[in-house]
C-alpha cells in the first residue's frame, strides 16, 4: 500500500479524476446542495458546511500514511466538474479494505459517467494501493446507485435493517444494503 502524500490525477476515456482542491467549492456546492442528488443522504446546505468538508478532504488527502482519496470527477470535452467521488477508511484501510462514496451533478446522470469513474477507482485500490476488499452502502430506494455498482461486478453481500450510518438523512435509522468486491473479483474482470 502507498504511505506517501502524492497528488493522484487519474484518467478515462472521457473523465479526469483529480484530487480536490480549494477552488471546487462553488461547483461541490451546487452538487452536494442540489435535492435530488442528496435524496439518500444529509445535503451540505450552506456554503460553509461544503468549505469545511473540501478542508477536510484535502487535509486527509495530505496525511501520511494515507487513509483517503477525494476526487472531482471532470469531463474531458468541457473540463465541466460534474461530480465528486472519493473512498478511504482509516480503520478499515488498516485491515485492506476501503469504502467509497460518490455524487453526481443531476444533468449529468444515465450516461455512464459514475460507472467509468467507479471503475477507475477500483482499479487504483486494487492495483496501486493493494487493497483485498472495496464496500459500500447503499439505500435500498436509491436504484440508479445500486445500477452503478452493480455494473462494476461489485456483489450485494446484505441488507442490514434499521441503522444509523454517515449516509443515513438526519440521522434517522435506515435499511442500506451493503455491496462489495475482493481483488480477485477484480483481477478477474480484466483478463
Amino acid at each position: 500500500m502507498m504511505n506517501e502524500a502524492r497528488l493522484v490525477v487519474l484518467e478515462t476515456e472521457r473523465l479526469i479524476l483529480r484530487e480536490v482542491a480549494e477552488d471546487d467549492w462553488r461547483e461541490l456546492q451546487i452538487i452536494h446542495s442540489h435535492p435530488e442528488v442528496t435524496r439518500y443522504w444529509e445535503p451540505r446546505r450552506t456554503t460553509e458546511q461544503t468549505r469545511e468538508w473540501l478542508r477536510e478532504a484535502i487535509r486527509a488527502n495530505r496525511e501520511v500514511p494515507r487513509h483517503s482519496y477525494d476526487f472531482v470527477i471532470i469531463r474531458k470535452a468541457d473540463q465541466a466538474l460534474i461530480g465528486q467521488i472519493g473512498f478511504g477508511n482509516a480503520e478499515c484501510r488498516h485491515h485492506g479494505e476501503l469504502d467509497f462514496g460518490y455524487a453526481l451533478a443531476r444533468e449529468y446522470w444515465g450516461r455512464g459517467y459514475m460507472t467509468e469513474a467507479l471503475r477507475t477507482v477500483l482499479g487504483f485500490g486494487f492495483t496501486e494501493l493493494g487493497v483485498h476488499r472495496i464496500w459500500a452502502e447503499c439505500d435500498p430506494a436509491n436504484r440508479a446507485s445500486a445500477r452503478v455498482v452493480e455494473k462494476t461486478a461489485m456483489q450485494r453481500e446484505a441488507h442490514v435493517r434499521q441503522i444509523r450510518t454517515y449516509s443515513g438523512v438526519d440521522g434517522d435509522w435506515h435499511d442500506s444494503l451493503l455491496y462489495a468486491i475482493l481483488d480477485e473479483e477484480w483481477q478477474a474482470q480484466q483478463t
